[in-house]
């Protein structure tokens, strides 16, 4: 048996359908024979044939013949049959039919009938005959597919050859000779394009394979649209071909294209050296030539060199832009029905060439069949009528190899890839023996299988497809064998086969294992293959393979037991004897498990006994759920199986692999099923692991279990205590090992445990004192370290509930710190508010026992600082989100101590603000010096829409820090709760090597900050207010140098805390910019601009009262006359008066329109010249609008000039509408 070899089930013809082909197949009895040669097995004896011995070897499967079946298919192996597209299509053949059969689409194994079809027009005489066929496909000129349709080429015996689709339809045919039949037809890829070889007993033709595309593309759609018939497309399409004999009088018996090839040098100058000393080689360039191998009536094989004609690229080229187009190259008139006379050239009309013959091989004998490997073409295989199977090299141009004893053998060829190595192997079929075999070329047979006499042979190479890329499949060659009943099996033979060689073992072992590996059921496939593998390494390592992969106790303990049985070195012996031994050992582990129940155990606490109820507590807690299962894995996972032996604990080993074997170990013992004092005796020994390596398996059992563990600690407690007597030197690592972990519950479980074994080392140590001297109770400092490092874990563990993560280690080296981090990390996800802090705080729990634990670390100030910090840093992570940054802003206001909130606001300053401020002053100001916009907007990573609020919240931040500023509070420190300050105090020893950072961290640092410069804070706010008003979008943008001197535009450089030269009093000029920036705010502003221009005019000391006068103006235009008599008491304008006036003519012309008055042409011109541009609104009645203003004006002193204007608006009003506008 040949591990790997497979003959696979392929699909099954059914028998109606087998029956349905046969009889149309045979319809014809008249009709010649077949090409394919049928052999009755009864004919002649089986004795004939020396014996081959297949009874001394076991077959793979034995198919049973059965020789007593009513309706037998003798008929398959006398048929023509070809399968296509890895046996998507077959085609059968028979006298004058054929049968079309393909995959049903809902069941992969099973065939239908797509068509069956008599010949049309070839065969018309009695006796005529299909002598040979060629599948292809046709390509499609649609992106979506790669073939159009399956082409079926026929040849005859009268020398004609059609062409069929699948469906049954004839598309073209051509004479190719006048009374010889076709023997061969080859649909052939080469180097640079395709082509059809069709050969008949006299002549070879070579049909281009661009020509051939466009006659079958133009015809199949002629056909499809009705326009043409096959008979009338035959007679003006034609082929380009190129035609050849063979020099001397040979008939063609069997032929196969080799390839298209060129003669090197030396053959050029050794054929002129034959024609005398005088002779030349004329070029030296090679001509291409044709090369097949032919079976001639004259040599039993001969190579056969056809030369490419000079003018082939020329009509290559034409026949290209025929195929790209479908356009015939032979004149419209014709193809129209237009032209009376025929002008086709036929393929008989073309040009003769003469085949040059290179070698022959002259014999008696006379093949029967041909086979080519698809791999590099250089191999052929063929049979002779003398029981011998040929293998000729066709580079070296002989015969290489015989096989004898192989009577009416058929040969096909199958190539295995793996990466980018390729091996072909040659399948045998001899039906005298019911044998087929695979061998090696030039080595030893690989495989053998008893099959059906009266099946076939069939060779599959894919996807052939007419002009388009070869498919790999083109140069993987499939072989099938189909037997009588219309059963196809593939013969499936890997590349590892290849490798059987003595040289070659260890590469045959590594593809097998590899193989295997990849397969779903590799642990039986690993047993079937242990005996077959060469070398011990292999074997060894099969075995190691089997460990594991095995996931079931008793499925390995059996197959380990088969492997011991079978024959092997002494090295492979031990390293299954010792796997067995792991495995016992597993066995008696999980017994030991199974049968342990939990049992409580004692110990004794000397701690104080708030100590003693918090550790209660944890051990409390935890769930019941973890269920433990425990496969081999959990013991061969950790063994080194690369030394001998191999029971050596892999050094990196990773906790999530360790940690099953290790509560297979010690849950036993924790439960109390054995004293520890059995594990010490019995388990030391049997794996060779440390002490230490087995410490550390214990502590990570405790570290990475979920459940309660009251009833497990006493026990723990003991195992531990005898690992710290043999190996004290470890005990540090081992608190190490626990302070580290994540899992704070069993942390703080492990220091306990630690600490009593500590306790009662020194007590042991320590000189007994009579209670009777003691007049008072002592303090234990150790103890009390012990109490306050047991509360530290305690609210580690509470914040790592907050966190789902937490770190002890962390928490010594940053103190109260790490606490509210924790806490403002909380708050910021669950998005607390100033308002509801309280009610938040109140409704959780953990935060509540936190402030009970810890009043001091967590007070409100310290509390909203880091909440505070945190939230801006979450906006500077997303600043396109502004609302975080407003929320620190809150907590930053709730602050009651005035240094902590200065030192707080000074840090995100200079962490978060200043550099963006600085890119936004570029963005605005464009001086030609600072960068590109898009290079600050890339910088500044905040949007236009978020720019305003976002500078209105910087100007906050400025705010709070110049009010506190002026306190001036010294620094103060703040109180630590003592649990945290005594645990940090005095840290376990691993952590003395660690730089211990400040107690409070970011409180301490923020009250460091040194204080800001008031004048300048100040500067910055009026520069950013300057920056609100040209961001609103109506005013035009000033650069700061004419709005401050040069010392105060370089004052904006320099930090907030130091003290730039800025000047008290601003030059006259400065003021007058800063004046007329304000007007034209005022002037062209909404009134969002106008407030902040008043503000700022008030930061700047200017007592102008442009900006409420144009405010006023404003509100009487838009009609709001309330808000106006408010902004009426700060306007000392002398335009007041005459700007009133304009604003009273354009009501009293709303009021007009609104009544339809038509006023005299006088008045009315007199009100549009006095309101001129003037547009006002109002929500109601004009008439009221009127009325108000008059109200409004009543209480405004008017200049002279300005009494005359309402003197005659008062006249029009009283006149038309009865109002007294103004009464003088």
């Amino acid at each position: 048996m040949t591990v790997g070899y497979e003959f696979r089930s392929t699909l099954t013809i059914g028998d109606e359908i087998l029956n349905k082909i046969n009889k149309f197949l045979q319809g014809n009895p008249e009709a010649g024979a077949l090409s394919r040669g049928s052999s009755n097995a009864s004919a002649e004896s089986l004795d004939a044939e020396e014996q081959a011995g297949v009874e001394e070897w076991q077959a793979l499967a034995p198919t049973e013949v059965d020789e007593e079946s009513k309706n037998p298919s003798y008929w398959i192996n006398g048929t023509l049959i070809f399968p296509f597209g890895s046996m998507d299509y077959i085609v059968l053949v028979g006298n004058r039919q054929f049968a079309v059969l393909g995959r049903r689409p809902t069941e992969d194994c099973a065939v239908e009938i797509i068509s069956m079809q008599t010949a049309q027009y070839s065969s018309e005489k009695p006796g005529e005959y299909i002598s040979c066929c060629d599948v292809f496909g046709l390509g499609s000129s649609r992106t979506s597919e790669t073939m159009d349709c399956l082409i079926i080429a026929l040849g005859y015996s009268n020398g004609h050859v059609e062409f069929y689709t699948d469906k049954g339809t004839l598309l073209y045919h051509e004479n190719f000779s006048v009374s010889k039949p076709i023997i061969t037809i080859s649909f052939d890829h080469y180097t640079v394009g395709q082509q059809l070889t069709i050969a008949s007993t006299e002549e070879i033709f070579f049909v281009n394979g661009v020509s051939l595309l466009s006659v079958l593309s133009r015809a199949k759609s002629a056909i499809a649209r009705k326009e043409k018939t096959a008979e009338e497309l035959s007679e003006v399409l034609e082929l380009s071909c190129e035609r050849f004999v063979i020099e001397g009088k040979h008939e063609i018996n069997h032929l196969l294209f080799t390839g298209i090839r060129r003669t090197t040098a030396l053959e050029r100058y050794i054929d002129a050296s034959c024609d005398g000393v005088d002779a030349r080689v004329e070029t030296s360039i090679s001509p291409n030539y044709f090369t097949v191998f032919a079976s001639t009536s004259e040599s039993l094989g001969c190579f056969v060199w056809c030369p490419e004609g000079s003018s082939g690229n020329v009509w290559t080229e034409a026949v290209s832009k025929i195929a790209s187009t479908f356009i015939p190259h032979f004149g419209f008139r014709k193809f129209l029905g237009i032209s009376s006379g025929s002008d086709k050239k036929t393929v008989l009309s073309a040009s003769k060439g003469y085949g040059l013959v290179r070698s022959s091989f002259d014999d008696e004998r006379v093949l029967t069949k041909l086979s080519r490997s698809p791999l590099a073409r250089y191999l052929i295989a063929a049979s002779d009528n003398l029981a011998r199977v040929l293998l000729i090299d066709i580079k070296l141009g002989m015969i290489t190899r015989k096989w004898k004893g192989y009577r009416d053998a058929t040969t096909a060829w199958i190539t295995s890839t793996r990466n980018s190595r390729r091996v072909a192997f040659l399948v045998i079929f001899a039906p005298r023996l019911s044998l087929l075999e695979v061998w090696l070329p030039y080595g030893d047979r690989v495989a053998a299988q008893r099959v059906d006499p009266r099946g076939v042979l069939l060779e599959d190479n894919g996807y052939a497809v007419l002009v388009s890329e070869p498919q790999e499949s083109n140069e993987n060659g499939r072989v099938y064998f189909m037997d009588s009943k219309g059963n196809v099996n593939e013969v499936v033979v890997p590349f590892l086969c290849a490798l059987k060689q003595n040289n070659e073992g260890e590469a045959h072992d590594q593809i097998l294992l590899e193989d295997i590996s990849s397969k779903d059921d590799r642990v039986e496939k690993l047993v079937k293959a242990f005996s077959s593998l060469n070398t011990d390494e292999a074997r060894i390592d099969t075995v190691l393979n089997l460990v594991v992969t095995a996931n079931n106790d008793d499925s390995f303990e059996k197959t380990l037991r088969e492997i011991r049985e079978i024959p092997s070195t002494e090295a492979v012996q031990e390293v299954t004897a010792e796997i067995s031994r792991l495995f016992e050992l597993y066995k008696e582990l999980l017994a030991l498990y199974s049968s342990a129940e939990e049992a409580e155990s004692s110990y004794d606490f000397p701690l104080a006994t708030e100590s003693e109820k918090l550790f209660e507590l944890h051990l409390k807690i935890g769930s019941n759920t973890q269920h433990d299962e425990f496969n081999l894995q959990s013991l061969f996972s950790l063994i080194d199986f690369n030394g001998f032996p191999p029971t050596v604990i892999k050094q990196d080993l990773d906790c999530n692999d360790a940690l099953p074997f290790a509560r297979l170990l010690f849950l036993p013992f924790l439960k109390g099923a054995k004293p520890p004092s059995y594990f010490f005796e019995t388990y030391l020994p049997k794996l060779e692991l440390s002490l230490e390596k087995y410490a550390e398996l214990l502590l990570m059992v405790v570290l990475n279990t979920s459940f309660p563990f009251q009833n497990y600690f006493g026990n723990f407690l003991e195992l531990l205590e005898e690992f710290s007597r043999r190996i004290p030197e470890e005990f540090n690592s081992w608190e190490k090992m626990g302070l580290e972990s994540r899992n704070i519950n069993r942390c703080l479980i492990v220091y306990v445990a630690l600490f009593i074994i500590k306790n009662r080392a020194s007590s042991e140590n320590r000189p007994d004192v009579s209670d009777s001297s003691l007049e008072w109770d002592t303090l234990d400092p150790v103890k009390e370290l012990a109490d306050s490092t047991l509360a530290a874990m305690h609210v580690c563990w509470i914040l790592s509930k907050l966190k789902k993560d937490g770190s002890y280690r962390k928490m010594l080296q940053r103190g109260p710190g790490y606490v509210r981090e924790q806490i403002a990390t909380w708050a910021v996800e669950k998005e607390l508010q100033v308002d509801n802090m309280n009610d938040i705080i109140e409704a959780s729990e953990e935060i509540r026992e936190l402030i009970h634990l810890l009043p001091k670390t967590t007070s409100h100030d310290l509390l909203c600082t880091d909440i505070a910090w945190e939230l801006a840093s979450l906006w500077f992570k997303n600043r396109e989100n502004l609302e975080p940054l407003e929320r620190s802003i809150t907590f930053v206001h709730s602050i009651e101590n005035n240094r902590l909130k200065h030192g707080l606001c000074k840090l995100v300053w200079d962490k978060f603000l200043v550099e963006n401020m600085r890119n936004l002053s570029s963005l605005i100001e464009k001086n030609g010096r600072t960068p590109t916009d898009s290079e600050a907007r890339g910088s500044l990573k905040i949007s236009g829409e978020c720019m305003l609020p976002f500078i209105e919240t910087v100007i906050s931040l400025l705010t709070i820090m110049s009010e506190t500023v002026k306190d001036g509070a010294e620094r103060e420190e703040f109180p630590v709760d003592h649990i945290l300050q005594l645990a940090c105090a005095h840290p376990p020893d691993f952590c003395k090597d660690k730089t211990i950072t400040s107690v409070d961290s970011l409180a301490h640092t923020a009250l460091k900050q040194s204080l800001v410069n008031y004048h300048l804070v100040l500067h910055h706010i009026q520069l950013y207010r300057i920056y609100q008003l040209q961001l609103l979008g109506n005013a035009h943008v000033v650069p700061k140098k004419l709005l401050f001197c040069d010392n105060g535009a370089r004052a904006f450089n320099y930090p907030l805390d130091s003290h730039p030269l800025i000047p008290e009093e601003v030059d006259d000029q400065y003021m007058k910019n800063r004046h007329d920036f304000l007007t034209k705010v005022a002037e062209e502003g909404t009134d969002t601009e106008r407030e902040l221009a008043r503000n700022l005019a008030a930061e700047w000391n200017l007592n102008d009262d442009n900006i409420a006068f144009m405010q006023l103006l404003n509100y009487l235009r838009i009609g709001e006359d309330e808000r106006a008599k408010l902004e009426l008491g700060s306007v000392l304008s002398d335009e007041l008066g005459y700007r009133l006036s304009r604003i009273s003519a354009a009501r009293v012309i709303q009021l007009a329109e609104e009544q339809n008055k038509n006023l005299p042409t006088s008045i009315n011109r007199f009100l549009r010249e006095l309101a001129d541009d003037e547009v006002v609104s109002w929500e109601g009645s004009w008439k009221d609008a009127v009325v108000s203003l008059a109200d409004l004006v009543s209480f405004v002193p008017l200049e002279p000039k300005d009494v005359a204007n309402f003197i005659k608006i008062s006249t029009i009003t009283r006149q038309y509408w009865g109002i007294s506008f103004y009464n003088g």
